[in-house]
């Protein structure tokens, strides 16, 4: 089953939706894909800019292996090859992670595998990784960044 997958933060769980019929139809703790690919809609990620709230425009896309399932939930680890995956519309239109041996992030547009564990991390292995592009929203992004900060949020 192809489904998108997105972090639900009013109930700080993981959101499953059918790719086909655009419904959710399952939330999890725990949630595991292969073949998959980092979707941004960029209208929707500016219009969360310019209101300063967040929206569903980022997604995780791939096909479910499990969820919430049978499977055991060791964490993974870099030494595995896995990398742990981040999405801010504040800071980056793209899911980011570390470079190798660095502290600088590097872009992500596809992974091999992806699991959602129960803490609210991402983490991908066979992750394809670029150099950041520059942000066409930067005016945008540091205006938003300007009105959160009035407004007391981080």
């Amino acid at each position: 089953m192809h489904v998108d997958v997105y972090r639900n933060v009013n109930g700080g769980v993981w959101s499953l939706r059918d790719v086909a019929t655009r419904r959710v139809f399952a939330r999890a703790t725990h949630v595991e894909l292969r073949e998959v690919s980092c979707v941004v809609s960029a209208a929707q990620r500016r219009r969360a800019l310019r209101e300063g709230v967040r929206n569903v425009h980022a997604v995780v896309r791939g096909n479910l292996v499990t969820h919430d399932g049978s499977r055991g939930r060791s964490r993974p680890t870099a030494a595995a090859g896995w990398v742990e995956v981040h999405y801010n519309p504040f800071r980056a239109g793209w899911f980011t992670a570390r470079a190798e041996n660095t502290t600088e992030l590097c872009a992500v547009d596809r992974a091999e595998r992806a699991i959602f564990d129960a803490r609210g991390t991402a983490w991908m292995q066979g992750a394809m990784r670029r150099v950041l592009p520059p942000d066409d929203d930067l005016p945008l992004v540091l205006r938003a960044l300007a009105q959160r900060r009035q407004r007391g949020i981080r």
